[in-house]
C-alpha cells in the first residue's frame, strides 16, 4: 500500500473538519485565525501549514493534533467546543469505553 503524503492527509482532515461543521472556508479561517487563502492552499495541497496554524486549528475545532494532521484514521469527529471540561471528559471516556468494547 503506497504511503500517503502528509500534505494530503492534512488536506483531507481539515476539509472534513470544515465540512462536518458546515463551515465555509471564510468561516473556518476566521475561527482558526488564518486567512481563507491559506485554507484554500492547504485543501488544494499547494502549501503546508505552520505549527502555529496546526495549533490554532486544533484549539478552534476542539480536536487533537492527530486529527488535524489526518493521523487519527477515523471518519467521524465529535466537536467538543463549547462544552465544559467535565462534559468533554465524560464524552472522551464514553468513546474510549466503546472503542475498547470493539477491540
Amino acid at each position: 500500500m503506497p504511503k500517503v503524503p502528509p500534505t494530503q492527509l492534512f488536506a483531507k482532515a481539515i476539509t472534513r473538519l470544515r465540512t462536518n461543521r458546515n463551515l465555509s472556508r471564510n468561516a473556518f479561517a476566521k475561527e482558526c485565525g488564518c486567512s481563507p487563502n491559506s485554507v484554500r492552499s492547504w485543501e488544494e495541497e499547494t502549501a503546508s501549514p505552520s505549527l502555529d496554524h496546526i495549533w490554532s486549528i486544533s484549539e478552534a475545532m476542539g480536536v487533537s493534533f492527530d486529527v488535524v494532521l489526518g493521523k487519527e484514521g477515523k471518519d467521524e469527529y465529535i466537536c467538543l467546543t463549547g462544552l465544559k471540561s467535565d462534559e468533554q471528559n465524560t464524552i472522551r471516556q464514553l468513546v474510549q469505553i466503546i472503542r475498547n468494547a470493539h477491540k
